[in-house]
């Protein structure tokens, strides 16, 4: 199957070797180490399902991709060989390798039940000693910017299930709550967190390494979930072609070697929920510009309490007892969570 790109290519382009993008593809077990998040955290029982060409390493210091270092999973391959690989200079409008093999039912979900294809999935339990679990990672594609709005959504989504969590939850979104994909962050929708990367053929991207291959990408975004500290959760990390295989995407997750801070795609006044006082007195109170379903969690991640939040009206959560409390409220597109610190006062 071959699809007519909507760019013109160039008559000819320079391959340089030695591209200041590094990868390597490595061994899927040697990868996701029990501190790739930091010290705070343990990893443990990874399990890797893709091809094996399709996830390595990557060291970015010297590109402009905003990361440092960490994993790299694609839908294609990882390989700095030829121009079909992440690695710069962006030289080709069209990059990619199929690898025909299966695709996830977690991304054809998340774009209504369409066809997926490449599928690279990471699946691990996490144990953090802090009550967040945070991590840095950029998303890039071949798709960009042409196939921006099409069927081809190429995507990539985090799972997170475990105490305190209704369900199994996607907690990689754009910043207006939608998941990653190249439908969401893109020229015309949320650009402020899209990076331009040429198209292949335009200098400087197509002749300076220091621009990596893929036409455009995310800027660096960050997960900041709240969790219970000491408790166990299961994280599914996926990256998958959509509409077809043949144009890649990929994602680079940031290990946390002294990580720094980017932009949040979890910003709680996002949406202009406000939860006050907290710390609370028995009575909490909740303010929210849309509807959603509250459910409070009490520090062993029980549900206590479910309610719904009605739009432009307060919601009185009452007589709650001294302790520590997780407040989420769940919308058709958001996912919003406070803790909720409640005293014993008189």
């Amino acid at each position: 199957m071959f699809r007519v790109p909507l760019i013109v290519f160039c008559t000819f382009c320079t391959t340089l070797i030695f591209a200041q993008l590094e990868t390597n593809i490595v061994p899927s077990g040697q990868l996701m180490t029990y501190d790739f998040f930091g010290p705070n955290y343990t990893v443990s029982n990874v399990v890797y399902d893709g091809s094996p060409n399709a996830v390595g390493s990557f060291n970015a210091d010297s590109t402009n991709l905003g990361l440092s270092s960490g994993i790299i999973m694609t839908t294609g391959t990882v390989s700095c060989e030829g121009s079909n690989g992440p690695c710069g200079p962006n030289n080709s409008g069209g990059a990619g390798i199929d690898n025909n093999i299966p695709g996830s039912a977690y991304i054809s979900a998340l774009n209504s039940g369409a066809d997926s294809y490449n599928a690279s999935l990471f699946e691990f339990d996490i144990v953090s000693t802090l009550d967040t679990l945070k991590f840095n990672f950029v998303f890039g594609s071949d798709e960009y910017p042409e196939y921006a709005g099409s069927q081809f959504a190429d995507a990539f989504a985090v799972y997170l299930a475990g105490p305190g969590i209704p369900g199994l939850i996607n907690i990689a979104r754009a910043p207006n709550g939608q998941h990653v994909s190249v439908n969401t962050i893109n020229p015309a929708t949320n650009s402020a967190y899209y990076v331009y990367n040429g198209d292949g053929s335009n200098t400087p991207y197509s002749a300076d390494d220091t621009y990596i291959q893929y036409d455009g990408f995310t800027k660096p975004l960050k997960i900041e979930e709240p969790i219970l500290a000491g408790e166990a959760y299961h994280v599914i990390m996926v990256i998958a072609d959509a509409g077809d295989g043949i144009l890649d995407s990929g994602v680079f997750i940031e290990k946390c070697d002294g990580c720094d801070t980017y932009v949040s795609i979890d910003e709680t006044d996002q949406e202009g929920i406000k939860c006050y006082p907290n710390p609370a007195n028995k009575v909490v109170n909740i303010e929210s510009p849309v509807n959603g379903d509250l459910i409070v969690f009490n520090s062993l991640g029980q549900a206590i309490r479910t309610d719904l939040v009605k739009a432009g009206e307060t919601t009185l959560v009452n007589d709650l007892p001294q302790g520590v409390y997780y407040f989420t409220i769940v919308g058709d597109n958001y996912r919003w969570q406070e803790k909720v610190i409640v005293l014993n006062q008189q």
